[in-house]
């Protein structure tokens, strides 16, 4: 069985990187943990998150970000459209994901 890194058995150095993610509505805590645990790994300067409650005490969401929400920045913020307009006025690339029922790939 292949031996499982953790962030004290690694040499890991975070980089921090002119990366910023704006979640509208993402709540539920595998969700939360897993942004965390990607964004750590990306580099990601901060989370935003936008209409929405994180429950930080959940099991869960510890279990799934592995402490990662101590060390990535992350704020809240009312509402995602001021927080997006704000980013590209600072000259900064926006690319947005959305999951979809319909199953449509159309672009904007």
């Amino acid at each position: 069985m292949a031996l499982q890194h953790t962030h004290t058995s690694n040499p890991f150095s975070r980089k921090d990187k002119p990366l910023v993610v704006v979640c509208d509505g993402v709540s539920g805590p595998a969700n939360v943990g897993g942004l965390f645990r990607i964004c750590e790994a990306m580099g990601v300067r901060e989370i935003i998150f936008c209409n929405a409650t994180i429950d930080f005490s959940s099991a869960r969401l510890q279990r799934t970000a592995r402490n990662t929400h101590n060390s990535v920045s992350f704020r809240y913020a009312e509402s995602a459209l001021p927080e997006l307009e704000f980013y590209k006025n600072a000259g900064y690339r926006l690319l947005a994901l959305e999951i979809s029922s319909s199953g449509n790939a159309d672009s904007a």
